[in-house]
């Protein structure tokens, strides 16, 4: 009996260092995959905008209140064409700090909006990744 008590013990610890390994696991997913979205966005709106698809410039839209991140045609978010918006959930748990609107320039994809370099900060907890946008329209992060 004693075996057998020692044994479901074992077991018990084993389980719930995996559940909390797991719980972990997702978290550092959330977040790389919050990164991973914004500069999705970011490379699609310069690409778009240096191919002047619809001949317009484009931008990208970091909504913290709403936990959205919105791709945008148009000079500015304000000025948009809002028929295009592309807008994403993000992660409730992150929080998102530094430049919130990031546009660029028709046809030269050079950053249109904020002061350069812009930079995105991600934080979630112990963790913070910052995402960079040099005057060139050159990601980085």
């Amino acid at each position: 009996m004693i075996e057998v008590i020692v044994v479901l013990g074992i077991i018990g610890i084993i389980a719930s260092l995996g559940i909390i390994a797991g719980i972990d696991m997702y978290q550092r997913y959330n977040f790389r995959s919050d990164i991973d979205s914004i500069t999705v966005f970011l490379e699609k709106a310069r690409s778009q905008s240096i191919n002047n698809i619809g001949g317009a410039a484009y931008g990208v839209k970091i909504d913290d209140a709403e936990k959205k991140l919105i791709l945008f045609k148009g000079a500015t978010f304000d000025t948009r064409d809002t028929s295009y918006d592309f807008e994403i959930a993000m992660n409730p748990a992150s929080v998102y700090s530094g430049a919130s609107e990031v546009g660029f320039a028709q046809l030269s994809g050079q950053v249109a909006l904020c002061v350069t370099p812009c930079t995105i900060n991600v934080t979630d907890g112990p963790r913070i990744i910052s995402v960079t946008v040099n005057h060139e329209g050159g990601i980085n992060y």
